[in-house]
Order: structure tokens, then C-alpha cells, then sequence
């Protein structure tokens, strides 16, 4: 079977949520930096979850979203998707900026800082993956996108349908002082390298 599916069982969410532990973090430690203060990066599920019921893990198909779009290779093959809440992104690419930021309407210098978090974010992620496998994994340039949900959602995830009706799905929530980002990140194997995958994972 190509693609993820019913073989993708609760010992492969496991192994997820552990590499998301590691991915939240090797991210906290980039963010403090970036940052200048404590960050705290937790991952509070990871799931793998039906195509239908995505949109209503990120607060519906109308919820106006910031969404990073990263493909990577190596040994696996695959795309990384973030979803961020739209006021804490905004509240995230200001305190980047020093200045107040409106994603609805982004200038180049807000599109590349909202990129450049969902890459420091994704690559976590990915870096942590790649330990995990003893593999290479190399993401491309992030594209980034604010729009309804169901928009980024039906863009990035039509193909996936077309060999798999579930994806996999870390949520992790990032917080420092009164800032708060709560995000989703899916991770979607290409069908070629699905199977490699959990099998790389010991899954």
C-alpha cells in the first residue's frame, strides 16, 4: 500500500510524538536565541489524521490561517505544511520586526520573516526526523501563504488524496512572557517514500 494509511497505527503516532519532542526542543533553543529570551516549545498530540477532518483540527475551512509550505528530499521524499494561528504569527513576525505587522496585507521584508520562522520551525522538525532515521533530509525554500484554511488546505493536500486519505499531524504550541503561537504542522510523505519511512522508523 502506497501513501500513509491504516498501517500507519498508534506505535507510528508514538514515534512522531517523540520526534516532535526533540524537533520542539532543538526550536526553543533557536527561538531563545533569535530571540533573546526563554522560549518554550511543547508538542501537545501528534496524530494521524483523515483528510476529511483536517480543516476542523485547524479551527475550520473560513479560518483565516498564515500557512508555510516546505518541500524536502533525501532519503525520504515529501512536503512539510505549518499552519499558524493568524493573531499570535502577527504577534510572533512583530516581535521579529519590532513593529507592528499585518499578515493580511504583508510587505517582502513580513513575507520573508513570516518564512523564515516556519523554516526555523519545519527544520526542526525535519533535522530531528533525519537523526531519527540516520538519514539526510534536505528542505527546500519555504513559500508561504495567509488565506482561509480550506484555500491552503485544498492547494497542498489535493494530490495527497489521490493515494492516501490521512496525513500526520504534530501540534505543538510555542510561548514566551505573554506571547503564545499555537501551531500545526503536517507532515506528508510522498507515496514513493511512505512505506521507507515507517519502516525506517521501526514502526
Amino acid at each position: 500500500m502506497k501513501g500513509i494509511g491504516p498501517q500507519w497505527n498508534d506505535v507510528a503516532a508514538d514515534v512522531f510524538r517523540e520526534i516532535g519532542n526533540i524537533g520542539a526542543s532543538h526550536a526553543a533553543t533557536a527561538l531563545s536565541v533569535l530571540l533573546r529570551g526563554e522560549v518554550r516549545v511543547s508538542v501537545t498530540s501528534a496524530r494521524i489524521v483523515p483528510l476529511a477532518e483536517v480543516a476542523t483540527s485547524v479551527g475550520g475551512e473560513e479560518q483565516i490561517v498564515a500557512g508555510v509550505f516546505i518541500r524536502f528530499s533525501g532519503f525520504v521524499r515529501g512536503s512539510v505544511l505549518l499552519v499558524l494561528q493568524l493573531p499570535s504569527a502577527q504577534q510572533w513576525v512583530s516581535q521579529l520586526l519590532g513593529r507592528e505587522v499585518t499578515l493580511l496585507s504583508m510587505d517582502e521584508l513580513e513575507q520573508s520573516t513570516l518564512a523564515e520562522l516556519g523554516n526555523m520551525l519545519s527544520g526542526a522538525y525535519l533535522n530531528s526526523l533525519a537523526q531519527w532515521v540516520g538519514q539526510q533530509v534536505r528542505p527546500e525554500v519555504p513559500g508561504v501563504s495567509v488565506d482561509m484554511a480550506g484555500a491552503i488546505l485544498d492547494t497542498v493536500l489535493s494530490p495527497i488524496g489521490e493515494v492516501s486519505n490521512f496525513v500526520i499531524l504534530i501540534d505543538t504550541t510555542i510561548a514566551q512572557r505573554d506571547a503564545t503561537l499555537g501551531c500545526h504542522l503536517f507532515l506528508l510523505p510522498d507515496p514513493d517514500s511512505a512505506e521507507l519511512l515507517l519502516k525506517a522508523l521501526g514502526a
